[in-house]
């Protein structure tokens, strides 16, 4: 049980110190239509192997988010997987 606590205080750690926040709320808020949802799902399913993996994606959706006026659709697909 020890093992799992630590582990996830070291990736909590990470991640506060790497995921930029909304510098008004402190909160990320990221949209996707459904298809680009899904295809994402479906690459993490296929593909993500760790949790070291699945922050870099999750980073790289929130950078590409901030780049976007209304939600990510699949032409920013390659954007979000090419940023790491």
């Amino acid at each position: 049980m020890n093992t799992i606590l630590e582990s996830y205080n070291k990736l909590a750690q990470q991640f506060e110190e790497t995921m930029p926040a909304d510098t008004e709320t402190g909160v990320d808020i990221v949209t996707f239509d459904i298809p680009l949802l899904i295809r994402l799902f479906e690459f993490m399913h296929e593909t993500i192997e760790d949790d070291a993996e699945l922050h870099e994606i999750v980073t790289n959706i929130v950078n590409v988010s901030k780049t976007v006026d209304g939600p990510m659709t699949m032409e920013h697909y390659n954007s979000i997987l090419n940023q790491q």
